[in-house]
């Protein structure tokens, strides 16, 4: 089976993606490139991808490499491992292409995969890693070899577990990647002493990969909003109606992709956050201060002080009366925003 490589690159990212594309074709690799994502087997993305577009390729088993801080010589050993093994994981009817044979060449090539990133930032290593598994799960369950999809399944299940162990987390995602490394647990605990035929067990651990998949999501946009409140602050801004608007513009749009797949309680750790810094950042009320924020802050004033834990009690009524607030602080903003402000 061929294996389709594709180059996602921006215009002005164009002749570095032209440097990989020559890169890969000294090692027989073809490759297309656009600043268009398509449907290959793997994407090597310099642009940047958005969350819905992330969920999208986990759905269809497709890898994207998260490649804007990765060197040429990391993204060359990435694919190499991605492809050479791929001919072992189509359908066969020789006998040797066994099942078993086929579930050790995928657990060999997630290892390969994961090796050749070893270096790269942990959120990156987990988003390859869950796309890899899932890619090469979706082969195995189309060549009907759902014993060695199981097999690969709980490999990919205990080294993500290792993974998670063995790596410091950012402050701002540890309680993210702690849901992960649970969820996680619990899925293998029910494959592994719930006595589930292959099908069931397989379908339980995919299902549990898909919702990590989320979780990586949530865990980048917990990312993003930090390092925005961080720009504030370093920066001196003063609170205004454009900037309120601009950080609830910000959050919604990191959050709507699961929001759709009402993924609750991972969109509640990015909203909470968010009320959190964004009162802090408001700060005490000022005489003649502007009316957006006297409105912005007494919105987030009921949320500001709940804990992640909370979410744990009833994260949809968490999320929806958030949710409603933040629509109505950013309403009250575009209406107060300068005109010069709104091009």
């Amino acid at each position: 089976m061929k294996v389709s490589i594709h180059i996602f690159a921006l215009p002005d990212q164009s002749s570095e993606a032209m440097r990989i594309q020559e890169h890969l074709a000294e090692y027989g690799v073809e490759s297309t490139t656009s600043s268009q994502l398509s449907d290959a087997d793997m994407v090597i993305a310099l642009g940047s991808v958005s969350a819905p577009e992330l969920d999208d390729a986990f759905l269809r088993g497709a890898v994207i490499l998260p490649a804007a801080s990765l060197s040429i010589q990391k993204i060359l050993s990435l694919v190499i491992a991605f492809v050479e093994p791929s001919t072992g994981l189509t359908p066969h009817h020789d006998s040797e292409f066994s099942g078993s044979d086929a579930g050790q060449r995928g657990v060999v090539r997630i290892d390969a995969v994961m090796e050749s990133i070893e270096d790269a930032h942990l959120l990156e290593r987990l988003a390859v890693f869950l796309s890899t598994t899932q890619h090469i799960s979706a082969q195995l369950i189309q060549a009907g070899q759902m014993a060695a999809c199981l097999a690969v399944c709980r490999h990919a299940s205990h080294s993500l577990l290792d993974l998670l162990r063995a790596s410091e987390a950012d402050e701002e995602v540890a309680d993210v990647l702690q849901a992960i490394a649970e969820a996680v647990s619990n899925a293998l605990l029910d494959v592994e002493e719930g006595g589930l035929e292959p099908g069931p067990a397989v379908e339980r651990l995919l299902d549990c990969f898909h919702q990590l998949s989320l979780g990586l999501q949530t865990a980048s946009a917990l990312m993003i909003i930090e390092e925005t409140f961080e720009d504030l602050h370093t920066s001196g801004r003063d609170p205004s109606a454009t900037l309120i608007h601009d950080v609830i513009k910000l959050t919604l749009t990191q959050c709507e992709a699961l929001n759709e797949d009402m993924a609750f309680s991972w969109c509640g750790h990015v909203y909470l956050l968010v009320a959190k810094h964004l009162h802090q950042f408001l700060g005490s009320p000022r005489t003649n201060e502007e009316s957006i924020i006297t409105f912005a802050r007494d919105q987030l004033a009921p949320f500001k002080d709940l804990e992640e834990d909370s979410l744990d009690l009833d994260a949809a009524a968490i999320v929806m009366a958030l949710h409603m607030s933040l629509v109505d602080i950013l309403k009250f903003a575009e209406d107060e925003r300068p005109w010069a402000h709104d091009s």
